[in-house]
């Protein structure tokens, strides 16, 4: 949205509109190459590193088909050069560095919904989600001030778009504040998805064994890509006053 903006913006400048045709070249590049990263994870129904590349290599096939074809079309190598080979180079090259550097997103995957919760509980085709939260926390999903008595477990639930043909692997990583403020990985739990429902693939992840503090839990994928996250803190409950539960259904 940024870049749109920015381009907009100096479109209204003589000076940019000199470049106008490199331009428009280079925007196509863009939408070509985003266009096959979207495509081909979908296409085969999985995300990775070797889709990812292979989704580049086959958006560098195309833009050299265009390149051939207009060369046949008697233009000149320079302009050929300026206007197809040297945008090209630079938006694959630049996507390719973004990637291993994890700025990237997973797409086609996105995370719909997540949030944490005392119990969840598979009924028939619903997931009822169960929490003691105020009315007044309507922003927080779930219990993010997760009041806990002995012998509770913490529920992360998520819900995740996928398209229809795709079977692969995502990651709940639990994460915990230590005393010098650094997050350390308590666990990383996979959590197998399928695509093709409209409303997301529904899943979660629980966890027994934990400290009072401050917790997140990351969406991944295998390659530790994010895709989500929701933070929340664990609060030791003393009193034995009775909680009300409410119930959410997903």
């Amino acid at each position: 949205m940024a870049l749109l903006v920015s381009l907009l913006l100096l479109n209204e400048f003589e000076f940019f509109q000199a470049f106008g045709a490199i331009i428009r070249a280079s925007l196509f590049k863009l939408c070509l190459v985003s266009y096959f990263l979207c495509m081909v994870p979908i296409l085969l129904g999985q995300i990775g590193v070797v889709t990812f590349f292979l989704s580049l290599f086959i958006a560098a096939i195309a833009i050299l088909g265009l390149h051939f074809y207009l060369k046949k079309k008697q233009v000149t190598k320079e302009k050929l050069k300026q206007l197809i080979l040297i945008p090209a180079g630079i938006i694959l090259g630049a996507f390719a560095i973004l990637y291993l550097f994890k700025a990237i997103p997973p797409v086609p995957l996105s995370v719909q919904y997540i949030g944490v919760y005392h119990k969840v509980k598979k009924q028939s085709d619903e997931y009822q989600l169960t929490y003691t939260r105020s009315k007044w926390l309507f922003w927080q999903n779930g219990d993010q001030d997760f009041e806990a008595s002995k012998g509770d477990k913490v529920y992360v639930f998520t819900r995740i778009f996928a398209p229809g043909n795709f079977a692969d692997k995502i990651y709940l990583r639990w994460m915990k504040k230590n005393r010098q403020g650094d997050w350390e990985t308590s666990d990383r739990i996979p959590l197998k998805i399928t695509g093709g429902r409209g409303k997301g693939y529904r899943g979660y992840a629980y966890k027994s064994n934990y400290q009072p503090g401050r917790w997140k839990v990351m969406v991944e994928t295998s390659n530790a890509q994010e895709l989500g996250r929701i933070s929340f803190e664990i609060i030791p409950k003393n009193n034995k006053q009775p909680i009300e539960l409410k119930t959410d259904i997903h």
